[in-house]
């Protein structure tokens, strides 16, 4: 057979020559007709033109000559054109090699043609002339070509990673079905094990190695999160680009939930530092880069909408679509939970297994980036951590995609899709339905990763004071900020913002939240100017009728409506320093908000300048209405009880303690009464 091949080689070769020679042989027949064609029908023109313009004599005694008009560019593209096109209309396909021969032929053709061609004027072209007009055509021809090769290597790139991806997606899903079954074989031989033995003792999950475990993670990466190469012309500088591609599609996202169940999470949460996977990506650049994507995807995932793709069927055994969400928080939680030390939702503050050896240096890394200590681009608060530190000022830096401060603001102010208004316009009917569930899903668990954060951070005494202060300003200038928050969001998301933590003589989360938001930005707010630090460029007022000032002062009256340690509805856990602290930072913000807004007029407006002009814009009501609640009967009169509280104040002591003073102003006061 291999002899056969061998043998038929040369006979092939020779009839493929001999059919392109056929073919070059046609197509410089067919051309040469059609130049003569040409020749004659521009000599009929000229004939025709010369006998139909010829006027009689002039006053001047001149006779009129109109020399015909050639354009010397659309006869050299119609050759090229006539060469590549055949008798029906379509292009006929060319063999290899045959390319440059056609072309360089075609153009050959083409400069011939026009080097017989005179001027405009009438006179015949000269040398210089003539090669000026080729090496125009020549070079049309080459722009042509490299066009088309340009565009040619674009597609087949796009086609070739397309299908290198399915084919790494099918290569994933059978490693990982082979991974499963062998779990689930390992775990039944230890149960059966187990109980011949009569021993009570949990089974534990198979735990992949580490190496399997990294090239299972590189390959999800590879086809799930592909990078984008940006190419800068003319200078030719490339550019690497994974933002855009961190959003996963819809038919990843069982491949995405089974990665973290059967290959990151056993080894995570096993005490075993062996075998963790994430411990040797830590000790290479090229491993850090790894844990940087897994946990960008983690964020963007939620935060994000995923990409519908090309692709409607699910894999084969993975879950449904709409089932995949509410498995996926449970996973991603648990995941994120156990590298931030923050454990269950009743162990919040409390160290989990998580540490001892390289662990530590993972979780330091992975709430950098969680947890980002620099300011973002849309916040106003320019003096950053660095600058702090430094003494200097820095221009604002740019969160990343793992950011979840970032993340919670832009899903609560635009959506997972980014077209959602920040203020809905039925929000004063829907209320609390003013966002999908699907997003307020997504918010909530942002939301209570961030508050157990720093939650975390404050209770931790090793943690760093300076971050810890930043990130609590960074969470009351973002978050608190978002009109409609207390809606947006479910009140156990924000619950652990309102209750004390630790012991009953410290204040709860929030007011340990605007403490360190006046301590960062102690300047701006003593001199009055609290609005230049919640400045934000990410939201302007024609999108969003309601300014951050606004936005602060209706979310803090809401949050100290419901937090019993604030409100004064239980004067036993009233905490009082609390209190007057919150009361003093709204004062502050009521001070600084638009003119108009407890005012009784209709509506407040605020005016927004343009260049030379200005425009009213006139604000949202709803966050008005939230804001006015600081004045209902209800609030104030219980705050009111506790304020007066004998017990607190000393009013018995007071009365009971008489000086002279006391006494001669009490007889001044007897002897008019008796007068």
């Amino acid at each position: 057979m291999f002899t056969d091949e061998l043998a038929g080689n040369p006979a092939k070769k020779r009839a493929d020559e001999a059919k392109a020679r056929r073919l070059r042989a046609k197509r410089d027949k067919e051309a040469k007709e059609a130049r003569k064609r040409k020749e004659l029908e521009r000599r009929e023109r000229e004939a025709s033109s010369v006998t139909t313009t010829i006027t009689g004599t002039t006053t001047n005694g001149v006779v009129g000559v109109t020399a015909p008009s050639i354009d010397r560019a659309a006869t050299a593209s119609a050759s090229l054109s006539s060469a590549a096109v055949g008798v029906n209309g379509t292009s006929t396909a060319a063999p290899a090699g045959a390319t440059s021969t056609e072309t360089s032929s075609t153009a050959a053709a083409a400069s011939t043609t026009t080097a017989d061609q005179p001027s405009s004027n009438g006179t015949p072209l000269t040398a210089a002339q003539k090669a000026m007009e080729q090496r125009k055509i020549r070079a049309e021809a080459r722009a042509r070509t490299a066009n088309a090769t340009t565009i040619q290597s674009f597609i087949r790139s796009k086609l070739t990673a397309i299908r290198a991806r399915e084919e790494q997606r099918a290569i994933y899903d059978k490693r990982m079905s082979d991974l499963i079954a062998l779990a689930g074989i390992l775990k039944k031989s230890a149960m059966h094990q187990n109980q011949q033995n009569k021993g009570t003792g949990s089974v534990e999950d198979y735990i992949p190695p580490p190496a399997t475990a990294s090239i299972m993670t590189v390959q999800f990466l590879f086809f799930a999160c592909p990078s984008v190469l940006r190419k800068k012309y003319p200078e030719g500088q490339i550019t690497i680009e994974h933002i855009n591609s961190l959003v996963l599609e819809v038919q990843d996202m069982p491949r995405w939930a089974k990665l973290i169940r059967y290959i990151l999470c056993p080894g995570v949460r096993n005490e075993n530092l062996d075998l963790d996977p994430i411990l040797p990506w830590i000790q290479t650049n090229e491993g850090k880069r790894r844990l940087e994507k897994i946990l960008c995807v983690c964020v963007s995932s939620i935060s994000k909408k995923q990409k519908p793709g090309k692709r409607k069927s699910s894999p084969k055994g993975s879950i449904a679509v709409d089932d995949i969400f509410s498995e996926y928080h449970v996973l991603v939680d648990s995941f994120l939970r156990v590298l931030l030390w923050l454990g269950d939702d009743n162990m919040v503050g409390q160290k989990c297994n998580y540490s001892g050896g390289s662990r530590d240096m993972i979780h330091q890394k992975c709430q950098s980036l969680l947890m980002q200590s620099t300011c973002p681009s849309h916040s106003g608060n320019h003096a950053t951590l660095g600058s702090k530190r430094h003494g200097t000022t820095q221009h604002l830096l740019s969160g990343g995609e793992s950011d979840l401060i970032g993340a919670l603001r832009a899903v609560l102010l635009y959506g997972p899709d980014g077209t959602s208004k920040p203020i809905p316009a039925d929000a004063e009917r829907l209320r609390d339905n003013c966002m999908k569930k699907d997003e307020k899903d997504r918010a909530n668990l942002l939301m209570k990763l961030i508050v157990d954060s720093l939650v975390a951070l404050i209770g931790n005494n090793d943690s760093d004071a300076m971050t810890t202060s930043f990130l609590s300003s960074r969470f009351v200038g973002e978050i608190l900020t978002i009109p409609l928050l207390t809606w947006k969001l479910s009140p156990s998301a924000y619950a652990r913002c309102l209750y004390t933590a630790g012991t009953s003589s410290s204040p709860p989360p929030l007011v340990t939240f605007i403490h360190h938001f006046i301590n960062w930005n102690a300047d701006d707010v003593s001199n009055g100017h609290i609005e230049k630090t919640l400045n934000m460029t990410d939201i302007i007022l024609t999108t969003c009728p309601a300014p951050p000032v606004l936005c602060l002062l209706a979310n803090l009256v809401q949050l100290g409506k419901g937090c019993n340690s604030l409100n004064g509805l239980d004067q036993a856990n009233f905490h009082y320093k609390g209190a007057a602290e919150l009361f003093n930072f709204i004062a502050t913000l009521i001070n600084a908000a638009p003119q108009g807004t407890f005012s009784s007029r209709m509506s407040a407006v605020e005016w927004v300048s343009t260049g030379s002009t200005s425009s009213p814009i006139v604000l949202s009501d709803v966050v008005i209405d939230q804001a006015s609640a600081v004045l209902s009967d209800a609030y104030v009169r219980a705050l009111f009880k506790c304020a007066i509280n004998d017990e607190e104040i000393g009013t018995e002591k007071v009365i009971n303690t008489k000086t002279e003073k006391d006494k001669k102003q009490e007889q001044d006061l007897d002897e008019l009464g008796l007068e």
